[in-house]
């Protein structure tokens, strides 16, 4: 029996034998950021964004005209088209906008480029966490699946054992089918243990688009070590309205809107056209001519007075967006810290206390029963403990580091380095 409880501790520290091929977490974020469809889908909103810019920065095309007139009755004005009696009318036009409109729509492409830059880092981040979450969670099962594994593997060479003492005698009947009875018991944990592990993997693969088979998916058997800098929750507050990707692209959209209501103001002042022209008319006293002319819109009746109150409200709508998002900031990161404080106080409660008093319970069990002071069933009552404080072990791993994500993701670092 000490074997057994020997190697049961033995697994806290023990990573699990690998069969399937194994990914790091590095890998799995690499290859999870080319088939991922939403960073596709972000990066195009970029593509389009960087679009904008460049049409923002072109200039109108000038207008070209060509006109003839006077076409008729040609006879005795010779032969020559250029000496035949029809008007010939050439035009050129151009657009010249005024009150600075090219400048204010080139600075708001670019504030809007990027905005959508930011907005596709806070996508990844946000995706990565998730992806992480899952990661960490088949890290969590493959230790599990292999804690079981184990246990029935060692409660089966108890059961073969002890069936010869009962034959012999040794042990009473109630001891020995109590005995069957945990095997019985580990065999159903190992087969929900196994579901549970199959369950992540096909997430995990789903998340990667299936690029790698999720039934030979093995990650690496490693959590991450935590460092967090000795900070306030105000500090970590201040640290995440500094640098979280959406608060800043969430800034740059009231910049956005506020280059937006600075055009529709100006909108007012016309745009003028220059145009020059030259006509060519034989029948005229003067054959060849030239002219310049410049035209405009007289703003009148259209004031552009609903262009700027709708620019003004889509202004207030962002900055109002704005403060909403630093509420919800400041709501994750009070959240988050608390989550990670809590979690790190368990693992550690484990790493002082619960794993030390456990052994103890193991090692003093063992003797007892080696000494005929407990029964057989006290013993296994003594491994199940062992077991459950194994496997609470592992849940807590899991829980700190899914919180350290949180928290990482809510103060705008990354959580994976």
């Amino acid at each position: 029996m000490r074997p057994l409880l020997f190697m049961l501790f033995s697994l806290l520290s023990v990573s699990p034998a690998i069969q399937a091929q194994v990914v790091t977490e590095q890998e799995v974020i690499a290859l999870f950021l080319q088939q991922n469809l939403a960073v596709m889908a972000a990066k195009s909103q970029v593509d389009m964004a960087t679009a904008q810019v460049v049409i923002a920065k072109e200039l109108t095309n000038p207008s070209l005209s060509l006109s003839v007139a006077g076409l008729g009755d040609v006879r005795g004005w010779g032969k020559n088209y250029w000496d035949q009696p029809f008007n010939n009318n050439l035009s050129v036009s151009q657009l010249i906008e005024t009150a600075g409109k090219r400048q204010l729509r080139i600075e708001g492409a670019t504030i809007g480029l990027s905005a959508q830059s930011l907005l596709l880092t806070d996508l990844v981040r946000a995706l990565k966490r998730d992806l992480l979450n899952n990661y960490y969670l088949v890290v969590m099962n493959q230790r599990r699946v292999h804690i079981y594994d184990m246990i029935l593997t060692q409660l089966n060479e108890v059961v073969a054992a002890n069936a010869l003492r009962w034959k012999a005698g040794d042990i009473s009947e109630t001891e020995f089918r109590r005995i069957e009875l945990e095997s019985l018991k580990a065999k159903t944990d190992v087969e929900q243990a196994h579901l549970e592990l199959d369950l992540s993997r096909q997430q995990l693969a789903e998340m990667l688009a299936y690029h790698l088979p999720w039934h030979e998916l093995d990650v690496e058997d490693v959590f991450p070590i935590q460092q967090l800098p000795a900070l306030t929750q105000k500090d970590l507050l201040d640290q995440a309205l500094v640098q979280r990707a959406d608060v800043q692209a969430a800034a740059l959209v009231i910049a956005q809107e506020d280059t937006k209501l600075r055009f529709a103001e100006v909108l007012t002042v016309p745009d003028i056209v220059v145009g020059v022209q030259y006509v060519h008319d034989p029948s005229a006293t003067l054959r060849d001519s030239a002219g310049i002319g410049v035209s405009f819109t007289l703003p009148l009746w259209h004031q552009y007075q609903g262009e700027v109150d709708q620019a003004r409200a889509s202004k207030r709508g962002a900055a109002l967006s704005f403060e909403q998002l630093k509420k919800q900031v400041q709501t994750q990161v009070g959240r988050s810290f608390a989550q990670f404080q809590q979690k790190k106080h368990v693992l550690s409660r484990f790493n002082e206390e619960v794993i030390h008093r456990a052994r103890q319970v193991r090692d003093s069990s063992a003797l007892a029963y080696r000494q005929g002071a407990i029964s057989l069933l006290e013993l296994l009552d003594a491994e199940g403990n062992c077991r459950n404080t194994m496997l609470a072990y592992t849940q807590a791993l899991y829980d700190q580091t899914t919180a350290w994500l949180d928290l990482m993701y809510a103060t705008g670092e990354e959580g994976n380095k």
